[in-house]
């Protein structure tokens, strides 16, 4: 008895050690990528919004025109976060070095996405906050249209960049897509990103269930 008490506890002791360094070197990683991936594309999520502040008048503003800097403007706050997720494994050497590490690739782009999503979530809450601070007319609902919109447009970028292995490519598709907005909204359907309408949960809840579904399909 003695001997698996000892054996035991020679167990648990190795396992807590292994836990320690796993924590260590998640801190690690997360403390490496917040330094060195996620500055630029929060400055510009940050600036997206401040650009939305000056172009449009956001005091004493009705519940449909509200939507208007929401939806126009507010959903590249998604593409600026989302999708440079896998931009620095475009250089061959970078993600050799990556994958040669004990932590699997595809948790390290997790922890850079889930960054890269509470960013999102956080700056449209403030934004549309700040809007109804200015005495517009502000449901739950515009908050939820900001983060369907970015989460949506920024999936696209994500998906595009994740498949093609390509920043540059999931841009241009994300930004090709906001245009196609413009002249065809109202030919796509559950796709349409500018629904103009304070009653359209519907429309937004399906933007985030086909951002969920690109998020998917480009880890797995």
């Amino acid at each position: 008895l003695w001997f698996y008490w000892e054996l035991l506890l020679f167990y648990m002791t190795i396992r807590e050690r292994e836990s320690s360094m796993e924590r260590e070197c998640y801190a690690k990683i997360i403390q490496v990528n917040l330094k060195h991936n996620f500055i630029y594309p929060f400055l510009a999520t940050v600036f997206i919004g401040v650009f939305a502040a000056m172009l449009f008048n956001l005091k004493a503003l009705p519940a449909v025109a509200a939507l208007q800097p929401i939806e126009l403007l507010m959903c590249f706050t998604g593409v600026m976060m989302m999708t440079p997720v896998f931009l620095p494994e475009q250089n061959p050497d970078i993600k050799d070095v990556i994958c040669s590490k004990w932590v699997d690739y595809t948790r390290v782009c997790l922890i850079r996405f889930a960054y890269s999503i509470v960013s999102v979530v956080i700056v449209n809450i403030i934004f549309v906050l700040a809007m109804k601070v200015q005495e517009s007319e502000i449901s739950g609902f515009h908050i939820f249209a900001a983060i369907a919109g970015a989460l949506f447009l920024g999936a696209i970028g994500f998906f595009v960049s994740g498949i093609t292995g390509n920043a540059t490519a999931g841009y241009m598709v994300a930004m090709g897509y906001y245009l196609i907005n413009y002249g065809a909204k109202k030919k796509l359907g559950v796709f349409n990103m500018f629904s103009g309408s304070v009653e359209a949960f519907e429309d937004k809840a399906w933007l985030v269930l086909w951002a969920a579904a690109l998020v998917t399909i480009t880890f797995v």
